[in-house]
């Protein structure tokens, strides 16, 4: 079983930074699985289908889940690059297409840059701690060093 997330009531810049990239993706969750006519029209002009509005509402909702909430090291991660890939995309597609549209060709670099900088933090904040250093080191006499044909 993947280890939880840590849940710490303390706050921190990570935290920060976790909440407004949630808030975004929060609202812009919300206003593709509601299809609000901006929306829309924004993608349309890309020229994405409707077909992709309730996909992406979906994606970042779950997002929003995983962020937010008591989640696993791994799902967190996938959050991440999810939502990585999706605002590269947006970016991408707004810079390449010439059709720079206000507010969304600045609110998607901008989404990069938090999910990109909460995501370093995060990952800084899980990556070393005495508990995950106990659980990866093997002790004598145990499957680990048995299954490395060291005595027991």
């Amino acid at each position: 079983m993947a280890p939880v997330v840590p849940q710490s009531s303390s706050f921190t810049a990570e935290k920060g930074l976790r909440a407004l990239l949630g808030l975004f993706v929060l609202g812009a969750g919300i206003s593709e699985a509601l299809a609000v006519e901006p929306v829309v029209r924004s993608l349309e002009a890309l020229g994405y289908p409707r077909t992709l509005i309730p996909l992406l509402a979906a994606a970042k909702l779950s997002a929003v889940g995983a962020l937010w909430g008591p989640a696993p090291t791994w799902l967190r991660e996938w959050a991440y690059a999810g939502l990585t890939i999706d605002f590269v995309g947006a970016t991408y597609s707004f810079f390449a297409s010439g059709q720079l549209l206000l507010p969304d060709v600045v609110l998607a670099p901008t989404c990069l840059v938090l999910t990109l900088l909460s995501s370093v933090l995060w990952r800084r904040s899980v990556a070393v701690t005495p508990a995950r250093i106990e659980r990866a080191t093997p002790t004598p006499g145990s499957d680990h060093s048995v299954a490395r044909g060291q005595p027991s």
